[in-house]
């Protein structure tokens, strides 16, 4: 009863994790979140002549998301095809990386591989890992091996340089998964000081040639402020975000240590010293395999606390993988797998945990509305062109690349995701520039989400961002531009400039939240 009882509840798990996809496959025009508009246009800029018109420069965040994002606009597909191309790529990509690791393990056949294969992707699903960061992991646990350190040292090159233009924070990550991988091969074998050196140089080039190719992007990309690539490292720290708050109900660190108490459970039982048999792994790999576990876990604790992150333990990630990987290399030694049957429920009912605090957030569906909402803002555009003024997209830029509104001289700048990165970060230039815009009022009309000028208490969900985004973005905003439509199912807004005197809002009290 008992294992059946556990099949039932990793069904329902997947079943119900698979049902949380379904608001996001919409036939909708317009952006379903905060940062999906601005997912399904910056892929287009990797064919911006063919696409725009004219030659645009390249994404800033997350290059190789949206390079993977880009092939619906090879075929000319509508939004539908794109959406449902971003959730099946998701689940393509975490099933590739548990099978990757099962075969690795051993477990290409028997019964319980599929039932391992659904767990395994769950798990992977529960962090979220970013679906561009699962391609170097496939690739590492593919080819490294000790007996074709040739092909190693190629996979890992390759898998670094894709680390490299994805995020900052994983410059090393492919270099340490790489020397895991390789103690964990030699875990038979007798400790050899000359391999320190080896991971040493390892560690060291992997995470070099990462750096070497965000710069080569950077020169590459058509944006001559450098700066703009790295912001995150002058943002602030919001370390309250590791602990439950409206931002995260768990909260980053209990959240994390909930997702690896059954891992560290079940290998300090199998690690103990047991009478009259032999430890599973040497000190030595004990020692260094615990220290990259450490310096993953800190690390990504840091990057969670940055402001615009914290909302869950996605940041985590590169710590949940090499503890993913290690356990299943450990656990899954033995067939069938030896596993207390309290660890068994823990690895089941953690995920199911995580995954039913979220609830399915669909939106209105109504073709009409959409149309009458689309004309209005082609209508703006085409007395601005008129006019001769341009029209600023800070948010609902898909419509463009999809061809839904036409006829707009596209700005680079001042998309929403760069933009409330730039807010965020504090990038004065960036910002002085954009101000200087608004009260010169060199756009006919500005189309972003509906404005509100309010300040949040830091204890509210996303209080620090929602605050950035009020000073940088939406007082300058209303200060030389006011509403002229509202299109409440869409969550979209037009703006237009204020006429004669102009009214500004009025900034918090000193001292005030």
């Amino acid at each position: 009863w008992f294992h059946a009882w556990l099949l039932s509840l990793l069904f329902l798990s997947a079943g119900y994790r698979l049902v949380l996809f379904l608001p996001e496959i919409s036939a909708s025009p317009f952006s379903l979140g905060w940062s999906e508009g601005s997912r399904l246009y910056l892929p287009a800029l990797f064919n911006s002549q063919a696409i725009f018109g004219k030659p645009l420069p390249l994404p800033i965040l997350h290059p190789t998301l949206h390079l993977l994002l880009y092939p619906p606009y090879a075929i000319g597909a509508p939004i539908l095809l794109h959406r449902l191309w971003r959730v099946g790529l998701l689940l393509l990509l975490t099933t590739l990386t548990s099978h990757a690791l099962l075969r690795r393990v051993g477990f290409i056949t028997g019964g319980s591989k599929p039932l391992l294969l659904i767990w395994l992707t769950l798990t992977l699903l529960t962090l979220p890992v970013y679906l561009h960061l699962l391609v170097p992991v496939i690739l590492l646990l593919w080819f490294v091996s000790t007996k074709q350190m040739g092909r190693t040292l190629v996979v890992l090159a390759v898998a670094s340089v894709w680390a490299g233009l994805s995020r900052i924070n994983w410059y090393p990550v492919p270099a340490l998964l790489t020397i895991a991988l390789l103690l964990l091969d030699r875990k038979d074998q007798p400790f050899r000081p000359k391999d320190l050196i080896t991971y040493a140089a390892l560690f060291l080039g992997g995470s070099g040639l990462a750096a070497f190719s965000m710069q080569t992007y950077i020169r590459l990309s058509g944006i001559t402020q450098t700066g703009d690539f790295f912001t995150s490292l002058n943002s602030s720290l919001l370390w309250d975000r590791l602990l439950p708050s409206q931002t995260y109900s768990l909260g980053v660190l209990p959240g994390i240590l909930l997702f690896a108490v059954p891992f560290i459970a079940a290998l300090t039982a199998i690690c103990l010293p047991k009478p009259n048999q032999p430890t599973p792994l040497p000190i030595h790999t004990n020692l260094l395999l615990a220290t990259e576990l450490t310096a993953l876990f800190f690390g990504g604790l840091l990057v969670s606390t940055k402001i615009g992150g914290g909302s869950d333990i996605h940041n985590m990630d590169a710590f949940a993988i090499l503890l993913l990987i290690i356990s299943a290399t450990l656990l899954l030694a033995n067939r069938p797998p030896r596993l207390h049957w309290a660890h068994a429920l823990a690895f089941v009912l953690v995920p199911a945990v995580f995954i039913t605090i979220s609830l399915p957030a669909f939106t209105s569906n109504t073709p009409l509305v959409w149309q009458s909402n689309l004309q209005s803002i082609q209508a703006t555009v085409d007395a601005n062109n008129a006019a001769g003024k341009p029209t600023l997209f800070i948010s609902q830029r898909q419509l463009i690349s999809l061809g839904l509104i036409r006829d707009v001289d596209l700005n680079p700048l001042y998309d929403r995701e760069d933009l409330m990165e730039m807010a965020m970060s504090g990038n004065q230039p960036y910002l002085d520039t954009f101000a200087q815009n608004l009260t010169a009022q060199t756009y006919g009309a500005i189309i972003v989400d509906p404005l509100t000028f309010t300040y949040k208490g830091t204890a509210d969900a996303m209080g620090a961002e929602h605050n950035a985004w009020t000073k940088s973005v939406i007082r300058p905003i209303l200060c030389n531009y006011q509403l002229s439509q509202s299109f409440a199912e869409a969550k979209v807004a037009i703006y237009l400039p204020q006429q004669g005197q102009r009214n500004c809002p009025t900034l918090p009290q000193k001292g005030g939240n």
